[in-house]
């Protein structure tokens, strides 16, 4: 695929991301963002994920990338099947070329590009409001489920205080994660696949952030009923991402025996994101974690390429915490 065009700054080419390209997306990056990404970072993103790559680049006629529109597809359940949803990460033009449109011209051709039938069913991010403005006037973005920022001191969460279940620290992913995906299928609508292969890479081989993966299991069988991740920054626990049945006294065992291990590490906040009025989020609520100003400004976004599910429908479904972003 090749799309070839003309501005008053030169003739450009948009086509997929090949072989060589990584050090102009790297050099485009550190000039539209004023920062550098690590060179493995980006690879293990991009290049090592289980999912593959759909990247689209607008490249000048002197060889400079100074577009891409990129996401992660990754696979999905919507009701009962499973289908490819791409989260949308590291969109960007350069400064000196953002008159020219190349940018919405690059956005449109990766929708086209990478939409049904091979393609995605649909795409979701989390930009902050510039872009999301900027998306929502010429690439059709819409507001998913509003996300619930909620933050607690581990003293201050309560749970089941009698006999309940019992936590561990997982060092080993194995195929109990898979089953535990299939189980609650049930309870979510619209997830993305929270498998062993999704949880290795995801957490277990970020070259650049450690993850606490926990379990919650009964205490007379090893069957795993709960899983949560956590990452520690300067004694604040966030959690990143838990999958559990809609049980609230599961959900509330796990987070007041997960409080108590942080108690004993002298942890000062709890804090997580997740969709407002999504059954885990009502449980934690319940447990004692309250809502607080979301720190971010991150906007969930959604955009469907299937005229039988159109964006509401999505976002009434859709289940995301912030393992199905890349900011943590």
């Amino acid at each position: 695929m090749e799309r070839h065009f003309e501005t008053r700054k030169g003739k450009f080419v948009i086509r997929p991301y090949r072989s060589g390209d990584e050090e102009g997306v790297l050099a485009l990056w550190e000039v539209a963002f004023g920062k550098k990404m690590a060179p493995e970072v980006w690879r293990w993103k991009y290049l090592n994920n289980p999912y593959g790559c759909q990247i689209l680049l607008c490249v000048s006629e002197a060889g400079q990338i100074v577009t891409m529109y990129s996401g992660i597809p990754y696979r999905a359940h919507l009701e009962g099947k499973t289908i490819r949803m791409t989260q949308l990460t590291d969109s960007m033009s350069h400064p000196a070329y953002r008159a020219d449109r190349v940018f919405a011209r690059t956005g449109r051709e990766f929708y086209e590009y990478f939409a049904p039938p091979e393609g995605s069913v649909f795409f979701y991010g989390f930009p902050g409001r510039f872009h999301f403005k900027l998306g929502q006037r010429i690439l059709q973005y819409h507001l998913a489920k509003n996300v619930s920022f909620l933050s607690a001191l581990p003293e201050d969460i309560g749970g089941r205080k009698r006999f309940g279940g019992r936590i561990e620290r997982i060092q080993r992913v194995t195929y109990q994660f898979d089953r535990l995906a299939e189980r609650c299928q049930s309870s979510y609508p619209l997830f993305v696949i929270r498998d062993a292969a999704f949880l290795k890479w995801r957490f277990c081989e970020h070259p650049q952030y450690t993850y606490e993966i926990w379990g919650y299991r009964p205490y007379f069988h090893n069957e795993l009923k709960a899983y949560a991740v956590f990452t520690i920054r300067e004694q604040a626990a966030c959690l990143i991402d838990i999958l559990a049945p809609d049980s609230p006294a599961i959900i509330s065992d796990f987070l007041f025996r997960l409080a108590k291990e942080y108690q004993k590490r002298d942890i000062e906040t709890i804090s997580t994101w997740l969709p407002e009025g999504h059954f885990i989020t009502r449980a934690l609520i319940t447990s004692g974690l309250k809502p607080a100003p979301e720190p971010l400004g991150i906007i969930p976004t959604i955009r469907s390429m299937d005229p039988n599910w159109p964006w509401q429908k999505l976002s009434e479904r859709i289940y995301y915490t912030m393992a199905d972003a890349d900011l943590y």
